[in-house]
């Protein structure tokens, strides 16, 4: 049983683990939002480049938000599989 319990906490590390990475990709991208409003505040426009950008940004976070706990044999698959859509961490 003591297996089995050290197995559970390990997936919860691991879990935890990664959510604070995507969580962290996340902020970075309210930080971008941020930084637009102040540049929309200041007098100047948004460009759909820097829209797109955003966009871009977080496609990839929710494909790997999608990936977690998928399939349950892998609940956390290595980044840049294709099951997220990710080419990397």
């Amino acid at each position: 049983m003591g297996a089995d319990v050290n197995s559970i906490e390990q997936l919860i590390s691991d879990i935890n683990d990664e959510t604070n990475t995507v969580a962290t990709k996340l902020d970075a991208q309210a930080k971008t939002i941020t930084d637009l409003q102040a540049q929309v505040a200041a007098g100047s426009p948004v460009t759909s480049d820097q829209l797109q950008a955003i966009s871009d940004a977080l496609q990839p976070i929710s494909d790997r938000l999608k990936s977690l706990g998928a399939d349950a044999s892998n609940p956390i698959p290595a980044t840049g599989s294709p099951a997220d859509g990710s080419s990397g961490s």
